[in-house]
C-alpha cells in the first residue's frame, strides 16, 4: 500500500508540483522585452498590419490572440506564455520519467516487482526531478523558456507525443496512440524537425505494437488521425489565396511551404544530428530493449561480466548527458557555435530542444536504475552480500545523489548569469542608440538587416496626429507584393508601381535606384546601417550615431562632400557618450553571451564606418581609437583588422602599406565575395584593398563607387599608374 501511495505521487502529483516550480522560476528570470531568438516573433505579432503566414500556421492560430493587447505588453506576455509552455513541457517529462519501464536487466527485474515495473522504491521521485532540472536549467533550453521564441510550444507538443507513448504502455488504450497521431501531424506542420524524428515515432509504434501494428483497422485509424492533423498544411495558402494581401495562389504558397520545409530539413549537417544522438537517441534504443537474463552465457563469471559491462554502459551515458547539460565541446549547443563562427550569420542557430528533451529522459531512466540497483536488495533474501559490496552500493547511490544534488546546482551557478544577461537590455540600448539619429515623427528608413529593422521599429513609440515612419527591408524592395503592401499602408508617401509590372514579378534594380533617388529627394531619409550597392549610385551616406542620412549628389559632383565640422563634432560625441554600454557589450562578448556577441557585430561595423571617415578626414589618431574600440567588439572583423594595419602604417608616415600579416585571400577567404564582407563587417580603408572593390564596383557597372575607391587610392598613392588608367575607363563607362 505504501508503494501504490508513493508511485501515485510520483506520476500524478510531482508533475503538477513540478510545473508550478518551473513556472516561477521562469517567471522570475523572465526576459523583460525581447532576445534575438525570440525577435521574430514579437515583431510579426506587433505589427500592425496581419501578414499572412507562409509556414507554421499553428503558431500563427495561437500566437493570434496576442494581437489584440496594447504593442507595449505584448513582448511581456508572449514570454509569460512561453514560461507557460516550458512548465508543462517540464511537467511532461517528470510524467514520462515516472512511466519509463525498471525491467530493461536481470538486475532490475530481481528488485523492481511493481505492477508495470514502474519506480516504487522510497527515492523514486528522485530521477523525474533529476531529469527536470538537468533540462530545466541547461542554458539553451533556459534561454528559450524565458524568451518568446516559439521553440518552446513546439517542443511541448513533441513532449506530450512521447507521453502519450509511455501511458500506451501502461494501459494499452489505443486512445493514446490516436491522440500522438493527430498532434504529430498538427506538430509537423508547425516544425520541420519532426519530419526529422517520425522514423523514430514509426519505429516506437511497431515496437510497442508488435504484429498488430499491420491491422488495417489500426493502421487506418492511425492514418486517418495523423492526416487530419497534416490538413493544417492548408492554412496558410488558404489565407493567402483569399485574404486582401494575396501574393500567390493556393498552389504556389502550398509548394513555398513544403519546399521550406524540405529545404531546412535538407540543408541541414547531418553530422551534427547523429552527434547530439548519441547522447539522446542512442540511450534511447538501450532503454526500448527488455535484455535476456543470460546472452547464452551460463557460467558464473559471464553473468558477472555482463553485469559489469552493463553497469558500465549506464555509467558512461549518464556522465555523458549530463557533461551534454553543461554544453561540453560535443553537445549541439557547442557544435551549432563552432559551425556558426564559420560564417557572419550568428542568428541562424538550431537550438536542438527536442535532443535536449530525450536526453533528458534519458538521464531520469539512469539515475532511477542505479538507485534501484545499487540501493535496493535483491528479492533473494538468502543471497548473502559481502562488506565490500555493500560499500560499492552505498558509493554508488552516494555518488548518484551527489549527481541529483551538485547538476541543478552546477547549472544555476553556470547559466544564471547568462540568462540575467539576455534580460532584453543590451537589445533596448541597441535600439535606443540606433534611434538617436532619427528625426521624429515623419522619416523613411531603410535595412537590410531586419533583425535591426525589427528593434528599430519596437523602440519607435506611436505619436497621435502624426504619421508614422516608413520603414522598409531592401531585401524585400524588389517583390512586387512587399512594394504593393507599402503603398497599400502608405499611399500618399509611398508611390505605386507602374502597371506595366506584373504581379509576383521582381521590380528591376533600375526603376529601384530612381524610385529611391526620388524618396530621398522629397523625404527624410535614412539608412540603418552601413551598406554598398545600387542605390549609393545616385546617393550617399551621412553618419549620425548608427544611422545614416541617404542624401543625393550635387549635379556633376562625383564624391561626396567633406564632412562638416558639426557633423563630425555630433558623431564624436555620441560615441563618447555610448561608451559606458559598449564596454558592457565587450565584457559580456567574453563571457560568450550570444545577444552580445551579434550586437557588438552592429557596433563594430557602425565604428568602422566611423574611423574610415575619420581616416579620411586626417584625424589618424581619433580613428585608431575607432578601431580599437571596433576589434574588441567583433574580433572576427576583417574590415577592421585590414584598417587597424594601415592606419598604424599612416601614423608611422608611411603612405604604402606595410606588409600585410598573412595573404589578403587567406583573410578574406571566409566570405562569398566583397560584397559579402562590407555588408558584414563595413568600408576598407587600405590601397590594396581599395583598388580590388573599383574593380569589382566597375564589373558590377557600379561607375562612381568604382571611382570613389579609384580616388581614395590616388590620394593615398599618387604614383599609382593602374589606379589612373582603371579611373580613366570608369569615367568614361560612367
Amino acid at each position: 500500500m505504501e508503494n501504490q501511495e508513493r508511485s501515485g505521487f510520483v506520476q500524478s502529483r510531482l508533475p503538477w508540483l513540478i510545473t508550478a516550480a518551473a513556472l516561477i522560476v521562469y517567471v522570475l528570470t523572465l526576459n523583460r522585452w525581447v532576445s534575438l531568438s525570440s525577435l521574430p516573433v514579437i515583431s510579426n505579432v506587433s505589427s500592425r498590419e496581419l501578414v499572412p503566414p507562409i509556414g507554421q500556421p499553428l503558431r500563427f492560430l495561437v500566437l493570434l490572440p496576442f494581437r489584440w493587447l496594447p504593442v507595449a505588453g505584448q513582448p511581456i506576455a508572449l514570454n509569460v506564455f512561453t514560461a507557460l509552455c516550458a512548465a508543462l513541457t517540464l511537467g511532461l517529462l517528470g510524467r514520462s520519467v515516472a512511466l519509463l519501464p525498471h525491467d530493461r536487466t536481470r538486475e532490475q527485474r530481481q528488485r523492481e516487482r511493481s505492477k508495470s515495473s514502474l519506480l516504487s522504491i522510497p527515492a523514486a521521485w528522485v530521477p523525474p526531478v533529476f531529469a527536470v532540472m538537468a533540462c530545466g536549467l541547461q542554458l539553451t533550453f533556459w534561454e528559450h523558456a524565458t524568451a518568446a521564441t516559439g521553440e518552446m510550444f513546439d517542443l511541448l507538443l513533441f513532449a506530450y507525443v512521447v507521453r502519450c507513448l509511455l501511458e500506451y504502455r501502461i494501459d494499452q488504450c489505443e486512445c493514446w496512440l490516436t491522440r500522438s497521431a493527430l498532434v504529430y501531424g498538427i506538430a509537423i506542420t508547425n516544425n520541420y524537425a519532426m519530419v526529422g524524428f517520425f522514423p523514430v515515432y514509426l519505429a516506437a509504434l511497431i515496437w510497442m505494437k508488435g504484429l498488430s501494428f499491420v491491422e488495417f483497422r489500426f493502421v487506418t485509424k492511425m492514418f486517418g488521425w495523423g492526416t487530419a492533423g497534416l490538413t493544417l498544411y492548408l492554412l496558410p495558402p488558404l489565407i493567402n489565396a483569399f485574404g486582401d494581401q494575396a501574393g500567390a495562389g493556393f498552389w504556389q504558397s502550398l509548394r513555398y511551404e513544403l519546399t521550406s520545409q524540405k529545404g531546412a530539413l535538407l540543408g541541414f549537417p547531418r553530422y551534427l544530428i547523429l552527434i547530439a544522438g548519441l547522447t539522446s537517441l542512442l540511450p534511447l534504443l538501450l532503454i526500448g530493449i527488455r535484455w535476456p537474463s543470460t546472452f547464452g552465457e551460463t557460467s558464473p563469471t559471464g553473468g558477472m561480466i555482463t553485469t559489469f559491462l552493463f553497469r558500465v554502459v549506464h555509467t558512461i551515458l549518464l556522465v555523458a548527458g549530463i557533461w551534454v547539460a553543461f554544453d561540453a565541446p560535443f553537445g549541439p549547443r557547442m557544435l551549432m557555435e563552432q559551425l556558426l563562427q564559420q560564417t557572419d550569420d550568428p542568428l541562424s542557430t538550431v537550438p536542438f530542444l527536442t535532443f535536449y528533451y530525450l536526453g533528458a529522459l534519458c538521464l531520469g531512466y539512469f539515475a532511477g536504475y542505479f538507485l534501484l540497483v545499487f540501493g535496493q536488495e535483491t528479492a533473494k533474501s538468502w543471497t548473502k552480500v559481502s562488506a565490500a559490496t555493500r560499500l560499492c552500493n552505498r558509493a554508488v547511490t552516494g555518488a548518484i545523489w551527489l549527481a541529483a544534488i551538485g547538476t541543478p546546482v552546477g547549472l544555476v551557478y553556470k547559466n544564471l548569469g547568462a540568462i540575467r544577461a539576455t534580460d532584453g537590455s543590451l537589445l533596448r540600448d541597441f535600439a535606443r542608440l540606433a534611434t538617436l539619429g532619427l528625426p521624429k515623427p515623419d522619416f523613411i528608413a531603410l535595412s537590410d538587416d531586419p533583425y535591426v529593422l525589427a528593434l528599430v521599429q519596437g523602440n519607435l513609440p506611436h505619436v497621435e496626429g502624426k504619421p508614422d515612419p516608413i520603414l522598409t527591408d531592401t531585401r524585400l524592395l524588389r517583390y512586387t507584393p512587399y512594394q504593393e503592401s507599402l503603398h497599400r499602408r502608405f499611399p500618399e508617401r509611398w508611390p505605386a508601381l507602374p502597371a506595366t509590372v506584373a504581379p509576383l514579378a521582381q521590380v528591376d534594380p533600375v526603376f529601384l535606384i530612381y524610385e529611391m533617388s526620388g524618396m530621398a529627394k522629397s523625404n527624410e531619409t535614412y539608412y540603418l546601417n552601413p551598406s554598398f550597392g545600387y542605390y549609393f549610385e545616385p546617393l550617399y551616406l551621412e553618419p549620425h550615431g548608427m544611422v545614416y542620412r541617404l542624401v543625393p549628389y550635387a549635379t556633376n559632383a562625383i564624391a561626396p562632400p567633406r564632412l562638416s565640422e558639426q557633423t563630425v563634432a555630433e558623431n564624436q560625441r555620441f560615441w563618447n557618450e555610448a561608451g559606458p554600454i559598449l564596454d558592457r557589450v565587450t565584457a559580456l562578448i567574453g563571457r560568450e553571451i550570444g545577444d552580445a556577441r551579434a550586437v557588438g557585430r552592429w557596433y563594430s561595423r557602425a565604428l568602422n564606418w566611423w574611423g574610415v571617415d575619420l581616416q579620411k578626414l586626417g584625424r589618424i589618431d581619433d580613428a585608431s581609437r575607432a578601431f580599437a574600440r571596433a576589434r574588441r567588439l567583433n574580433p572576427q572583423n576583417v574590415a577592421v583588422e585590414i584598417n587597424s594595419d594601415f592606419n598604424q602604417t599612416l601614423r608611422t608616415g608611411a603612405t604604402a602599406p606595410a606588409k600585410a600579416k598573412g595573404n589578403l585571400e587567406e583573410r578574406v577567404g571566409r566570405y562569398r565575395d566583397w560584397n559579402s564582407l562590407l555588408a558584414a563587417n563595413g568600408p576598407i580603408d587600405d590601397p590594396e584593398v581599395c583598388f580590388r572593390l573599383a574593380q569589382t564596383f566597375a564589373s558590377q557597372s557600379l561607375f562612381r563607387q568604382s571611382a570613389l575607391q579609384l580616388m581614395r587610392v590616388l590620394q593615398l598613392d599618387p604614383d599609382n599608374l593602374d589606379a589612373r588608367f582603371l579611373l580613366a575607363g570608369v569615367f568614361l563607362a560612367g
